[in-house]
């Protein structure tokens, strides 16, 4: 019996490696799939055969011979109907939607505009109107919804099973909307904080690509950082690690997410701001926005350059500390802040190079607001690849 689980562990494992090489790749051969793996072609032929059965895998063509006089070898592709996905981020003020198929495609959008005080039960009315959509327009057949995958600003704390959420995400109640849209849809729930997500989305297809050990670092309405070891994302033993918004840090002591956040930024501005810059603002202090933070920064306002500056420094301290523990190859820098960019990387590089044992480039992120969706999709992919690899 253990010979059996043995056999069916490595059947699996050998299914799921030639799955997700055909993924990475789009289209590949047998021979090149068995020389890439170190298998046999056997092996590789007797692993594919039930993925072709079941219209997993499907034959797209040839690709040019070898030799010459030899015979050109069959093309294998990921059937990208077999199944899909939907990925939302929810965002504070826009959540996105997306329907992606197994490669990885995303086929159809929708954008939810979410009052700030809406309830949770109009809250998930609106996700559920958003994924019927999405199914409708890809004409997704009944039972080929493989996953819903959701990411959110907040932490997942495996001690006491609960999520721990920004005050200004409670409304979505994520573990009670997990519970109602797989009931809802019949479907597997997949839940991933927004700065994992990103990481995943930047390792895959972002600047985080060709390196196997990357630190994301996200910051805006939350402070977070993501971290790819070894090829693999890391999350801690419970599912926390790179929570850093409570690491104190800096001369004043204090948690880092009071020093950096937006919620706090604001705070500072409306208690420090000289007749100056509240003249700039042109509106009751009571009504004052980020997006005119932003603008007025990019105006060449001298006190928030100065505390974008202070930002700059409390992230660079953090980061400095955790890259001479990780020693990741590269670090992206992506989140709301990515509109002080011009200001921040600088800094960030400068305190890396200055006070890092083994400096690297800290680059921004490539694929901006999109990295936590190209995330959920890459995640909610390689899981059902596993699941596949596993059942056949």
């Amino acid at each position: 019996m253990e010979k059996n689980d043995t056999n069916a562990a490595l059947r699996a494992h050998s299914r799921q490696s030639i799955l997700q090489l055909i993924q990475q790749n789009g289209t590949i051969s047998r021979a090149e799939l068995a020389r890439r793996l170190e298998l046999s072609r056997s092996t590789v032929s007797e692993n594919i055969a039930p993925l072709l059965q079941c219209g997993v895998l499907q034959e797209v063509g040839t690709a040019h011979a070898q030799r010459v006089g030899g015979r050109r070898p069959v093309l294998l592709q990921i059937q990208g109907e077999y199944c899909y996905f939907v990925a939302a981020e929810l965002g504070l003020e826009q959540p996105i939607f997306a329907l992606s198929d197994l490669n990885g495609c995303q086929l159809y959008r929708q954008v939810l505009t979410v009052r700030d005080s809406a309830p949770y039960a109009e809250r998930l009315q609106q996700c559920i109107a958003a994924i019927s959509t999405l199914l409708r327009q890809g004409n997704v057949p009944s039972g080929h919804l493989a996953m819903i995958a959701l990411s959110s600003p907040g932490a997942f704390s495996g001690s006491d099973e609960q999520f721990l959420l920004n005050p200004e995400f409670e409304n979505w109640d994520v573990r009670r909307l997990i519970d109602d849209l797989e009931r809802h849809f019949q479907t597997h729930v997949l839940w991933a904080n927004d700065i994992n997500a990103a990481t995943v989305g930047e390792y895959h297809q972002g600047a985080g690509q060709r390196v196997s050990n990357l630190l994301f670092m996200g910051c805006g309405m939350g402070i977070g950082m993501g971290m790819i070891l070894d090829g693999n994302l890391y999350t801690g033993s419970r599912g926390s690690a790179g929570e850093i918004a409570r690491v104190r840090v800096g001369r004043l002591n204090t948690p880092l997410r009071t020093q950096v956040e937006i919620p706090s930024l604001m705070d500072r501005i409306r208690m420090e701001a000289p007749p100056a810059t509240r003249a700039a603002f042109r509106t009751p202090m009571e009504n004052w926005e980020f997006q005119q933070v932003v603008q007025l920064w990019r105006n060449g306002d001298p006190f928030l350059y100065a505390l974008v500056e202070d930002i700059g420094r409390a992230l660079g301290e953090i980061l400095i500390t955790a890259l001479s523990l990780l020693n990741c190859e590269r670090v992206v820098f992506g989140g709301d802040y990515l509109v002080f960019e011009s200001q921040l990387l600088p800094l960030l590089n400068q305190a890396v190079q200055r006070e890092a044992f083994d400096p690297v480039e800290v680059v921004s992120s490539s694929l901006r607001q999109e990295a936590g969706l190209y995330g959920l999709i890459s995640m909610a992919v390689e899981q059902q690849l596993q699941h596949i690899a596993m059942e056949r």
